[in-house]
């Protein structure tokens, strides 16, 4: 069983350099090409679960994924899989911060109780349910989903202390994932990779369009970008 911890694509926030946090910031139209491509990767693995964050940024880009790699199954919603609140900084620049917004901030504490009780719960429910060669596919934000994988990686065992070597600490890039092989039977983690990106390379944007927010009523995305090679 695989473990996909995705991060959503970019949103207009990523795009100007933001806060986001728990505010709502739709994909550019580069996310969803990003999202798109995700999707049309994963579908040479068998994934038979997909939960999202309730925000938009995340929801579509889950929405696309699953789309894009022909999923059977609903996409399951979590509100405990949102973003860090990050108070007074949302929706301001990434070089505004100051002592006084910080203690507007979610804590540590409280993201950890949250996707504490995803994993123990929602997560572990559905691990359960599915078969040993079933994949499941998680769409989040960077700072949740760093978060997760420390809990997932501390509740279960690991078949070699080496395979965190070099991985943990990396964040996500948008789109990107976290790649957690794990023994179903046994509950062991037999892999891991960190900031997964290679479905990525060769996207390039179109100087134009690289910023603007995705329209449902574009039919077309492709004339916007190309990929190289």
């Amino acid at each position: 069983m695989i473990i996909f911890l995705i991060r959503h694509a970019e949103s207009a926030d990523n795009a100007a350099r933001l806060y986001g946090g728990v505010r709502d910031s739709d994909l550019t139209e580069f996310g969803m090409l990003q999202a798109s491509v995700t999707g049309d990767y994963l579908q040479k693995y068998s994934v038979k679960s997909i939960f999202s964050s309730g925000l938009i940024r995340a929801y579509r880009t889950a929405s696309v994924i699953a789309m894009k790699a022909k999923l059977d199954c609903d996409i399951e919603i979590s509100e405990n899989l949102v973003e860090k609140n990050f108070g007074l900084l949302e929706g301001t620049s990434f070089n505004c911060v100051t002592p006084e917004v910080v203690d507007s901030m979610e804590n540590n504490d409280s993201i950890s109780s949250r996707l504490s009780q995803f994993v123990k719960n929602e997560l572990a429910e559905k691990i359960a349910m599915l078969n040993y060669d079933d994949d499941i596919a998680i769409v989040s934000h960077g700072v949740t989903l760093r978060a997760m994988l420390d809990i997932i990686v501390s509740s279960h065992v690991l078949s070699t202390p080496s395979i965190l070597t070099g991985h943990v600490v990396r964040m996500l890039d948008n789109a990107a994932y976290y790649k957690i092989e794990l023994d179903k039977e046994t509950g062991v983690i037999l892999s891991l990779e960190s900031n997964v990106n290679e479905h990525l390379s060769g996207l390039r944007r179109h100087k134009v369009a690289s910023r603007t927010i995705y329209d449902s009523r574009q039919t077309r995305l492709d004339s916007y970008f190309k990929r190289l090679g």
